[in-house]
């Protein structure tokens, strides 16, 4: 049985624009350019339309941004607010609405960039532009919040704070001026993340029993399971100690940012001046036994009853498909749960506000993010070329619905992940009941799937935050005590390897999350939402309308009411009260009837054994010879290792 991690979204602590990254669950890839704004307010009221451009993608490019015009209306805003005149009301209305949109506009452009960063991340003057644009972003962001911070204060004050809402009025209020050392921490972050996302396409390189290996000559050859093992647990080494050594740069920059910000621990900080949530890593902690005690049992009960289903339907159903072809597939079924979902659909479409083909120089990884300028999101993907890409695909437009039917500019929509999440894991999960008109006979393999992939998602989000949590508590922690940490967490969550020799190895292969490197704390938000999404798809199995209704609810929410407050308006269950893990993880086991498969599937080997020993008159059945380990590599391997020199000169 073979999981696929779909892709999904991170509103990071990365650009305030970079919205919802939606890298794969273990290779996932985020371009981090830290926001240090809090100002996170509501113009408008979430649901509204936004004021979209009706133009196809192909005629959009990269163009820059100009400061000259925002930072006129800027010093226009400070000498109106500083010297009222007559008819200044108007004027401040005004420049008001020109900084935002030129706010807009730099999102815009940081997006198109990001796309074009992710095409190629080995070309260089995007990598400079890039570095770029998170540095100009960085000082545009402050002094905008400064300016408005002063004119909310003079005598068109009133006039603004009509125009912003009381949220973002309240903010920034409480906004402080980034110091030198803040824009220094900034930018020190932002190069040692470019570094990690060159490190961590590179085609590494070892030397066993006197023979040369990379990845692709590994993967292409015929060797025993032992000798596989052996030669890939020395390149994941040589991979953990370039791409950890960068890590514990970040960690320790992120906690003098931290400390910079008066916080002693960086997870306190991400928590609440990155992330905004309504809850704290002290909340979450209480949780890591129940996810150990309840769900980690269900997944590994969930993924022995999965061996007893037929996947080949499936990946016959999938195979093969372009990204147009995948959209054919699915688009009928998004007006069947609700019209609105296909409106949205329907546009994205029609001017190809996406990127999914396949190309070699693509990273691996996927993102929804918004071009504001033009009233529309944007969704990017590297497929996989199998039936996950259908996942990935529903699950990015889940978060493109949402930003579809949002008008709040940029400068003060917030970054509410773990409700975000919900947008795109519960739309994988309302399309559970239409498995058997999208794949046939593979309709049953792919409704266990999706399951048993939140249920992975969830567990994982629990995982790293642990992990990051114990990381960040200690931040002079070596690269080797973080592989034994990871190492052993991962055991208390359900890693299970039959062979010694083997174990060692996932102490290592944490360097493939991207997002922590890119986006630390970011993952709970899978998990959380992941809880509240198998929520609604339990009450669909009950009743469909009254779940559709929850999920449309909690869309129109947008990125403006945070986690818990939104859950608790919803009337979902909320997963800090001790019950719900439990009574939910048996939900779970009782709809997917695991007990009983995993029951079925004992007695049908039980059967099957008592037919080999009356054809082998007795005798036992043993399989010899060696185990061949045959997998198939991505063109963009051969592109990576073909690129090895030129991006070890980065």
């Amino acid at each position: 049985m073979k999981l696929f991690k779909g892709k999904d979204v991170v509103a990071i602590k990365t650009s305030k624009f970079f919205k919802y990254a939606a890298g794969s669950i273990l290779t996932a890839a985020v371009f981090t350019i830290p926001f240090f704004s809090s100002v996170q307010g509501a113009s408008t009221s979430p649901g509204q339309e936004a004021d979209r451009k009706y133009i196809d993608f192909s005629q959009i490019t990269y163009t820059g941004f100009e400061t000259e015009e925002i930072e006129k209306a800027l010093k226009e805003m400070d000498n109106l607010c500083a010297d009222p005149k007559p008819g200044g009301k108007e004027q401040v209305r005004r420049l008001y609405h020109q900084i935002i949109c030129q706010v807009d506009e730099m999102g815009t452009q940081q997006l198109i960039l990001t796309v074009d960063y992710y095409n190629d991340v080995a070309d260089q003057e995007i990598q400079k532009e890039m570095l770029k644009m998170a540095d100009l972003e960085s000082e545009i962001l402050d002094e905008v919040q400064l300016t408005l911070k002063k004119a909310i204060h003079s005598p068109y004050g009133d006039i603004l704070k009509e125009e912003m809402g009381p949220a973002a009025v309240e903010i920034l209020n409480s906004y402080e001026e980034m110091s030198q050392k803040e824009f220094l921490l900034s930018s020190m972050e932002n190069s040692l993340v470019q570094q990690y996302n060159q490190a961590a396409v590179k085609c590494y390189e070892v030397e066993v029993d006197g023979k040369k290996w990379t990845e692709k000559s590994l993967y292409e050859s015929s060797i025993e399971e032992n000798e596989f093992y052996k030669i890939k647990l020395a390149l994941d080494r040589e991979k953990n100690k370039a791409t950890g050594e960068i890590f514990r740069e970040l960690v320790q920059v992120r906690t003098q940012l931290a400390r910079e910000n008066g916080y002693e621990n960086y997870a306190d900080y991400a928590y609440r001046e990155i992330y905004h949530r309504d809850f704290t890593p002290e909340d979450v902690e209480t949780l890591y036994e129940d996810v150990k005690q309840y769900l980690v049992p269900l997944y590994m009960d969930f993924s022995k009853a999965a061996q007893g289903i037929d996947e080949r339907a499936l990946y016959k159903a999938a195979s093969e498909k372009t990204g147009e072809e995948i959209l054919d597939d699915i688009e009928p079924f998004m007006e069947m749960i609700e019209p609105e979902i296909e409106e949205a659909f329907s546009y994205m479409r029609q001017y190809h506000f996406y990127d999914i083909e396949d190309i070699e120089e693509k990273m691996d990884m996927g993102f929804t993010g918004k071009l504001y300028s033009y009233g529309t999101p944007f969704i990017f993907n590297a497929p996989e070329n199998n039936w996950g890409d259908y996942r990935t695909m529903i699950h990015e437009f889940g978060h493109y619905n949402a930003m579809f039917h949002s008008d709040v500019p940029a400068l003060w929509e917030k970054d509410n992940l773990d409700v975000a999440e919900i947008h795109s894991q519960g739309l994988e999960l309302l399309f559970f009941p239409y498995a058997d008109e999208l794949f046939g006979e593979g309709g049953e393999a792919f409704q266990y799937y999706t399951v048993l992939n939140v249920l992975y998602v969830v567990t994982q989000g629990f995982l790293y935050d642990e992990f990051q949590n114990m990381i960040y508590a200690s931040p002079d922690m070596t690269l080797d005590n973080m592989n034994h940490l990871f190492y052993q967490l991962s055991q208390e969550y359900g890693e299970q390897y039959s062979l010694q020799e083997h174990e060692e190895q996932k102490g290592y292969q944490w360097v493939d999350v991207s997002h922590t490197f890119q986006t630390p704390f970011y993952y709970i938000s899978y998990a959380t939402s992941g809880l509240s999404a198998l929520d609604i798809w339990e009450l669909s199995g009950r009743d469909r309308q009254a779940a559709v209704n929850k999920y449309m609810e909690i869309t129109n929410f947008g990125f403006q009411v945070p986690y818990r407050e939104a859950i608790k308006q919803c009337g979902m269950r909320d997963i800090f009260y001790r019950e719900t893990i439990p009574q939910l993880a048996e939900e779970i086991r009782a709809a997917m009837e695991v007990d009983e498969r995993i029951e079925r599937q004992a007695k049908g080997n039980e059967n099957l054994l008592l037919l080999k020993i009356i054809f082998l008159g007795g005798a036992a059945l043993f399989l010899g010879g060696a185990v061949v380990i045959r997998r198939k590599i991505k063109e963009r391997t051969d592109k990576n290792c073909g690129t090895e020199k030129e991006n070890s000169q980065l």
